[in-house]
């Protein structure tokens, strides 16, 4: 997991959506990029949001300025919603990512492992094959419910905890202070590059039944049915 800087700058940052450069506003239709300092987030002139559509943001791309920067991308769901994202831009020659997903004040995700619900786990990033040196990111599909979400990138080693030592949007971040921390973005703009993916589906409350349920559910109604009828014959017999 690894990151860049600067938001009085990003106001040169473009995202690139389907490989067609557009602005950020492109991405949900009349909305621009601005400090995160506007929704309650940390005033650090190194950190930008943009709105975003999940269920319609296949591909992501962008490219920072400095190596401190911060992209924050919100979103919201009005339904429980299966979500996760993953980098794509490290293979590339982007930089190496450190991603993560906060809620609507600016604190990590705590989401639940699907397969053991007692397990639970801040939505950080994790490095896809570090072992085969693919620093990408991911998140794990979870589980979220309605409200206001921020999907974080930055650059490694830029962090998220920042002076407040926890994982938040709020305080600040780790290289505020040092846009250059990385050598800089000027000699590589290749090297700023990002891209990232996200998948999101609403969660299906009316499952369709599994045909062996379908006939289970019709021999039940078929059942109820005569034991109704019994008791009706039983009830109005002389």
């Amino acid at each position: 997991m690894r990151m860049c800087l600067r938001a009085a700058m990003l106001g040169a940052f473009t995202l690139v959506l389907s490989s067609i450069p557009v602005q950020a506003a492109v991405i949900v239709p009349g909305a621009t990029g601005g400090g995160c300092g506007g929704r309650g987030l940390s005033a650090s002139s190194s950190c930008s949001v943009f709105d975003i559509d999940p269920f319609a943001t296949a591909n992501l791309s962008g490219q920072f300025q400095f190596d401190n920067d911060v992209a924050v991308f919100a979103f919201t769901l009005t339904a429980e919603t299966m979500f996760s994202a993953a980098t794509n831009s490290y293979g590339a020659g982007g930089f190496d990512p450190t991603i993560g997903l906060f809620t609507s004040t600016g604190d990590i995700v705590q989401y639940a492992d699907p397969n053991d619900p007692t397990a639970i786990y801040p939505a950080r990033g994790v490095d896809i094959d570090p072992d085969n040196l693919n620093y990408d990111d991911m998140l794990p599909m979870m589980r979220l419910g309605p409200g206001t979400y921020y999907f974080a990138l930055m650059q490694y080693p830029n962090s998220f905890q920042g002076s407040g030592g926890i994982d938040s949007l709020r305080p600040g971040f780790s290289f505020d202070d040092d846009p250059l921390f990385n050598g800089g973005c000027a000699d590589n703009p290749l090297r700023c590059n990002f891209s990232f993916s996200i998948t999101a589906h609403p969660v299906d409350t009316n499952p369709v039944p599994e045909p062996g349920t379908l006939s289970l559910l019709a021999l039940g109604s078929a059942a109820a049915g005569l034991v109704r009828r019994r008791a009706l014959k039983v009830a109005h017999r002389p």
